[in-house]
């Protein structure tokens, strides 16, 4: 049995490691990355085993900003497909989830600055700007989405670990 709560925490160890805050409305761990660049952000966050957050609702959003955000300037997961009609076409979430709200700051997002503000970030009262990454504008800061729920896949890959374990304990 200390085998099985071995591979369990080894599991869980990334979830454990950080400082996560679970939103009760949708059950979904969220935490903070650094992030100079969104695409800085958005690896560091992969690498914990999620996005940058994709928000759904306006309650999302304020749950986000009051708990995660507020006096920071933070990149979300929305960014601009290359290629797309400017300022407005285009907008995915990381996580590939489709867009069904957005907070844009009125008149945003504007592909204002140099004409290359693909990426968004939310800023001043849970509000969103279409920001650039190589030039004046640069976050700190990215919100981090996991949600907890595993996968059907890895259940699969959970039992092809276990069943080793189980069927040598079986045979003592």
């Amino acid at each position: 049995m200390k085998t099985l709560g071995l591979v369990v925490l080894l599991i869980t160890l990334p979830v454990i490691a950080n400082a996560w805050i679970i939103n009760p409305a949708n059950g979904h761990l969220y935490d903070s990355v650094p992030g100079y660049h969104w695409a800085e952000a958005e690896a560091n966050a992969v690498a914990l085993g999620g996005h940058l957050v994709t928000i759904n609702d306006v309650a999302e959003n304020m749950w986000v900003w009051n708990n995660l955000v507020s006096n920071w300037d933070a990149w979300i997961g929305l960014y601009q497909l290359t290629g797309s009609n400017e300022p407005s076409d285009g907008w995915v979430w990381a996580s590939g989830e489709p867009v069904a709200y957005t907070g844009w700051i009125p008149g945003q997002p504007n592909n204002g600055g140099n004409g290359n503000e693909q990426w968004a970030m939310m800023i001043g009262n849970g509000l969103w700007d279409d920001r650039e990454v190589n030039g004046y504008i640069l976050g700190r800061i990215g919100i981090v989405e996991v949600d907890p729920v595993p996968e059907p896949s890895s259940f699969i890959a959970l039992g092809t670990l276990l069943a080793p374990i189980l069927v040598l304990r079986r045979r003592r």
